[in-house]
């Protein structure tokens, strides 16, 4: 899902309308959330003007006078939307996030420019964090800082960012990763600037949405489809390495059978063209391994490296600094390793043995791959577990064949387990 949350300061004027709902389409806003709508009553005509005409559910609070006021819209089509919670100052809008099936609270909040009130937010906002489960974002105008860096010619107030801390570690908040300006407010004389608009979510939305990510890029997926539809004659390569494979060992058995031959009488006619034809393949083969090496280590290669303050580009000087150091790193420290005696070890029943050589079924490989780690170093061919993960539906076919043909042919072709150690 994506979100969009901005203090409007009035929603009267048409073009302040379009400018909002240009933006809810052109980066496909799942959840709107506006601040100081300075409104009483949108209606539904002023909730389109916002959002257009697609689907949407929504909640607002009404303006105290001139001052305040929330509206939250969403698509009820990503988000089943079981509870609301209205406030003067915050609505908190549940409910179970469609693609991932996570209860998802999602606090859209005005903090007013008082501190007495602004306490009562934060003990608000607490308790619905401690009272409702689930994933959670407060999202919003928050009128608070955290750090002085968030302030620049203005006064920072040390007791009320002290207050903002304490809430924020007592609801175990982060502060989500965003792109854009270090500020997000600067009055229209540029007197100050300072950041008071925020995105703050729990661990749990933190492990399912790391980051906003290019991989949501509208139009990506249709990319990575092309692409694989594309070299379909070459998704089969991990079938086609170990056919590879066999062939380069049936090849050398040949070629073994030959020179027995050679030495107990000269080849026939036929068996000359034999062994031309087994040194080719064989040539061929050791030639694309070496292709497939390079092709993995490119990227991963030092091509310079400062020794002793002198930048040095020879591959040998370079290795004979780094050898060392790395040999001490991984030695091992203890001359005797200790050991286990008379240990009465549990055993597999036959069941669980039999199960250990079955086919790897489909939900089996995804619930594999769900286990890693989405953003852990990427393999030899650039994409992290995340990239994968996000599009699952496109590739999910690769994986199981893949597996299968391992299931089938009892090996893995030199190479597919490949990793690189990189100095950075």
């Amino acid at each position: 899902m994506n979100y969009l949350a901005i203090n409007i300061r009035g929603a009267d004027g048409l073009d302040k309308a379009n400018w909002v709902n240009k933006r809810v389409r052109d980066h496909r806003v799942s959840f709107l959330c506006l601040q100081e709508t300075q409104k009483s009553d949108l209606g539904e005509t002023g909730v389109r003007r916002f959002w257009g005409n697609r689907p949407a559910g929504n909640v607002c609070v009404n303006a105290l006078g001139r001052s305040g006021g929330l509206l939250s819209v969403w698509n009820p089509s990503e988000l089943l939307v079981n509870n609301i919670i209205k406030h003067d100052s915050v609505i908190v809008v549940s409910g179970r996030h469609v693609a991932s099936g996570i209860t998802l609270n999602v606090a859209n909040v005005y903090a007013f420019n008082d501190q007495s009130k602004k306490r009562d937010i934060w003990r608000v906002l607490l308790e619905l964090r401690n009272n409702l489960n689930g994933a959670w974002i407060f999202i919003g105008d928050l009128n608070e800082v955290w750090d002085i860096d968030d302030r620049l010619y203005s006064r920072f107030d040390h007791k009320g960012a002290s207050v903002f801390n304490d809430f924020i570690n007592q609801a175990g908040l982060n502060e989500y990763p965003m792109g854009g300006c270090r500020f997000t407010f600067m009055p229209e004389d540029g007197s100050s600037l300072s950041k008071i608009d925020r995105a703050l979510v729990c661990d749990v939305f933190m492990e399912n949405w790391p980051y906003a990510s290019w991989l949501d890029k509208e139009g990506l997926g249709g990319i990575v489809l092309k692409s694989v539809m594309a070299n379909s004659s070459n998704t089969d390569c991990f079938t086609g390495k170990i056919q590879e494979q066999k062939i380069s060992r049936e090849t050398n058995r040949e070629a073994k059978e030959l020179e027995n031959i050679a030495v107990v009488r000269p080849f026939c006619k036929e068996e000359k063209v034999k062994r031309a034809n087994c040194r080719l393949q064989i040539k061929r083969y050791e030639k694309n391994k070496v292709a497939d090496l390079i092709q993995k280590v490119a990227n991963n290669r030092i091509n310079s490296f400062e020794i002793d303050g002198v930048v040095r580009m020879d591959p040998t000087l370079i290795k004979k600094k780094i050898m060392p150091f790395f040999k001490k790193q991984f030695a091992e420290k203890c001359a005797k390793r200790l050991y286990i005696s008379n240990a009465e070890f549990k055993k597999l029943s036959d069941s669980q043995s039999a199960r250990l050589v079955t086919r790897f079924s489909a939900e089996e490989v995804k619930r594999a791959v769900w286990d890693c780690g989405g953003d852990k170093a990427p393999g030899p061919d650039g994409f992290t577990f995340r990239f994968i993960k996000r599009f699952w539906h496109i590739l999910e076919p690769f994986f199981v064949n893949m597996l299968d043909q391992f299931f089938q042919y009892h090996s893995i072709p030199p190479g597919c387990n490949s990793s690189f150690i990189s100095l950075i």
